[in-house]
């Protein structure tokens, strides 16, 4: 059976704190010991402004945005590079991977 601890005229177990890894605090601080740099590159993120604001440029909603900036520039655009959700699921899973929670990664999007 487990020992608890109990606070001074309580009956509620006192609650201990997980002491988990020193993040780095200052930017000399990142680069010292090991470290994984990531960098996302040709990510193709940019943004549009449209009638609800501004919003990230993507293949699915602004298909005549991109075909009308293709028509002015005489050039072709290759609507599948404006994937914000590929950036989006790649950094939801780097996010939440060990080595970023113990403070060992570094991001960046080019």
């Amino acid at each position: 059976m487990a020992q608890h601890e109990f606070a001074a005229g309580s009956n509620k177990p006192i609650k201990k704190r997980r002491i988990g890894p020193k993040l780095p605090q200052t930017k000399e601080e990142w680069f010292e010991g090991d470290r994984l740099f990531v960098i996302l590159e040709m990510a193709c993120l940019e943004t549009v402004k449209t009638k609800k604001g501004y919003e990230l440029l993507n293949s699915e909603d602004h298909h005549g945005i991109l075909n009308k900036a293709a028509s002015k520039s005489n050039k072709s655009i290759d609507v599948s590079m404006y994937r914000p959700d590929i950036v989006h699921q790649g950094l939801l899973a780097l996010l939440d991977s060990p080595l970023n929670k113990a403070g060992r990664l570094k991001i960046f999007i080019h």
